[in-house]
């Protein structure tokens, strides 16, 4: 079976109609019926195989300046012309049979002795220690026996760009374990047609020159060698603890085909209606074949991911963690965004990058999601979230804009801190973690925030000298009115005693004295009135 050739990408078109497509036909019917979604049943498997289509029409489509970019996005390639494109990789996506597979080893055996169950390519899956504990009580083990091919292709990618290490000798992924993902995604567009999603996040070839300071491969790509481009062409290139495989010895586009894991899968064929009826007579996966030691990348920057401290040699990319993806980290990841407090500074993804500066016009938002791991590869969960984008004409207005909202956030930052501190306070004992009040604390005042960047905006770009004042004092209204509720909804409902009261109350006009506090006022530029304390 091949990737480029047979159809396996289940999609659902703006009718509700399911299918199985090829990869190419992503524009077919794109004036009467578009495809407008992927039809996967987890959410982790939609947003890989998204990164999947950016990283294929990246390779085989890409434009080579943004007026091409903005032409095809006006009028898109059609089915064929993208077929066609298609072709010249088609042998890099065989994904049974002889020879290269699809991001499978080249060289290892199907040996029954290394065989697993297919779940194993399931991030969520008990590791081996787990296992051998009898530790899985909640996600239990071979919870799947066989996989369709377009799940299978799904968890494989996933595997790869998302992999923590799944045990001792696993290398991670290009990113590192469990990466965080930021797409453009089209905002208020008709049908929010599935091509446009994909195509807002392709680079053309003239902003990739000065991302990755391509010399080598000047020449359009046309004298690369495959293999170069996808590492499961050619024997896998193991690397040792002290030596990775560096982005500055590499071509550019592995970012996307980044093969971190050695490992192989059994398919076989036959009538699996017992699977689904769309996948009759089609290839499942029954078992893989995963070995250690595989590539470790080291220093690579991919262009759909922020990342933290960029430019110096301890960069790393963003991950996702406990609280889920609030506006907390909204600037750094549309504008970039300098240490607050003890921080370290935050760069967007070079794709948000480099789009804001071309001025397309196009209305978009901010699509992100990725797993969150701890104790490196332990998940907790799944997250995603969308939020808005603002683009400025005027790059001193959008300086105060950022000035302003650096301001929103260290003031927000500080009442967050004092409201936590206050209930563990008035708790007295130890609760362990209360990481869930600041994420109450963040939900609660997402909307406000959203609104209140909009009326900067609209101030600034009147007057970039405006120092918004009157919107800033707004904003420490909204968030002390969330901090006392949160505190009130969390300690005045607990068990209240003789004993606890006077320490609850001691708490609260803490809570307040710190929240209208000489360093709010500093985080927000402005005076404030000290609000009196309840006596």
């Amino acid at each position: 079976m091949n990737l480029i050739n047979d159809p396996w990408l289940p999609i659902i078109r703006k009718n509700g109609h399911q299918e199985l497509i090829c990869p190419w036909q992503l524009t077919d019917q794109l004036n009467t019926n578009p495809i407008v979604d992927l039809d996967y049943p987890r959410l982790d498997f939609k947003g890989s195989m998204i990164q999947f289509l950016i990283g294929l029409f990246q390779t085989v489509a890409m434009p080579k300046t943004a007026k091409e970019w903005k032409n095809q996005w006006d009028m898109p390639p059609t089915p064929e012309s993208l077929r066609q494109a298609c072709q010249k990789y088609s042998p890099a996506f065989n994904l049974d049979g002889e020879g290269p597979r699809f991001m499978q080893d080249l060289e290892l055996e199907e040996l029954e002795k290394n065989a697993k169950p297919i779940s194993f390519l399931f991030l969520d899956e008990p590791g081996d220690k787990t296992v051998n504990e009898n530790r899985d009580l909640f996600i239990k083990r071979d919870r799947v026996s066989s996989l369709p091919v377009s799940e299978a292709i799904a968890a494989l990618h996933c595997l790869h760009s998302q992999a923590p290490g799944k045990g001792s000798g696993y290398q991670t992924s290009l990113r590192g374990g469990g990466p965080l993902t930021t797409l453009l995604s089209p905002k208020d567009l008709d049908g929010n047609v599935l091509w446009h999603l994909v195509w807002l996040n392709v680079i053309p070839r003239e902003d990739a020159q000065t991302l990755y300071n391509i010399s080598a491969y000047d020449s359009d790509d046309e004298d690369v060698a495959i293999e170069d481009i996808f590492p499961w062409m050619a024997k896998t290139k193991v690397t040792t603890k002290e030596k990775g495989l560096l982005m500055k010895n590499s071509h550019w586009l592995q970012a996307y085909w980044g093969m971190p894991i050695r490992i192989k899968l059994c398919f076989v064929r036959g009538n699996n209606q017992a699977i689904s009826p769309d996948f009759k007579h089609q290839v499942i996966a029954t078992k893989c074949y995963p070995q250690p030691k595989g590539v470790k990348y080291e220093k690579w920057i991919h262009p759909l991911s922020p990342y933290g401290n960029k430019g110096k040699s301890d960069m790393y990319c963003i991950k996702p963690n406990e609280g889920g993806l609030s506006y907390k980290h909204w600037l750094g990841w549309t504008l970039g965004q300098d240490s607050l407090t003890e921080k370290k500074g935050v760069s967007p993804s070079e794709q948000i990058s480099k789009f804001s500066r071309r001025k397309t016009g196009i209305q978009t938002q901010i699509w992100a999601f990725g797993y969150d791991f701890y104790n490196t590869n332990k998940l907790r969960g799944y997250q995603e979230a969308k939020m808005p984008l603002f683009y400025f004409e005027n790059e001193e207005a959008q300086g105060t804009f950022k000035s302003h909202v650096t301001q929103l956030l260290l003031a927000a930052e500080e009442v967050a801190k004092n409201t936590r501190t206050a209930v563990r306070s008035a708790w007295k004992a130890d609760k362990g973690e209360l990481g869930f009040i600041d994420s109450e604390f963040w939900q609660t005042t997402e909307v406000d925030f959203y609104r209140m960047l909009g009326k900067i905006k609209a101030r600034v770009e009147t007057d970039v000298r405006d120092q918004a004042a009157d919107l800033l004092q707004s904003w420490h209204s909204v968030i002390c009115k969330a901090s006392q509720t949160i505190f009130e909804k969390r300690v005045f409902s607990s068990d209240m005693t003789m004993e606890n009261t006077k320490r609850i109350v001691d708490a609260h006009q803490q809570l307040m004295r710190d929240n209208y506090s000489k360093k709010i006022k500093q985080a927000l530029g402005i005076e404030l009135k000290q609000k009196k304390e309840d006596k």
